[in-house]
């Protein structure tokens, strides 16, 4: 689910922030043209914990094994979407997308031009790519600098004050 998806569904999602060794994994997208980073993540599954849901996606879409350390952000919505994001810890894998992502880009590129791929991009470099989302990017650029000491933190955002890359 990108971001954008997120202003017509009340759908619970939780997201992997894995940093390991002064980068972080992102998943990278690019959409009819746009393109943009998010972290790993899906939909939050009956019965399952958004950390273990976060650990589950990051193996999923990333390839990479993961280990739940502790809910930094909880994003809700005004249409009652909540993404939830997990801070985790690096266990194994390389970087690269999973067979339910490959499967899922065969089939979206195929019809739309749409791209996905997964990478450890610097944390000094995180300035120079679009993530969304943005609030939780600044977040994440602030939290860095005490070791996430201010954590959780929770942000209730209207879809029409969500922020936008120019």
């Amino acid at each position: 689910m990108t971001f954008d998806q997120v202003k017509n569904t009340d759908r619970k999602v939780a997201r992997g922030i894995t940093i390991h060794d002064g980068k972080v994994l992102l998943f990278h997208r690019r959409n009819h043209g746009y393109e943009y980073y998010v972290f790993p993540g899906g939909g939050i599954d009956p019965c399952e914990t958004p950390e273990q849901t976060a650990v589950r996606e990051t193996l999923e879409e990333a390839s990479c094994v993961v280990e739940a350390v502790k809910i930094l952000y909880v994003h809700e919505h005004d249409t009652e979407a909540t993404q939830t994001f997990v801070l985790c810890k690096y266990i194994s894998g390389e970087p690269m997308l999973g067979k339910g992502t490959v499967e899922e880009m065969n089939m979206l590129s195929k019809n739309s031009g749409q791209f996905y791929e997964t990478h450890w991009y610097d944390l000094k470099d995180l300035s120079n790519l679009r993530i969304y989302p943005i609030e939780i990017y600044e977040f994440l650029k602030e939290d860095l600098k005490n070791n996430f000491q201010d954590c959780p933190r929770k942000l209730y955002t209207k879809i029409s004050d969500l922020k936008s890359w120019p």
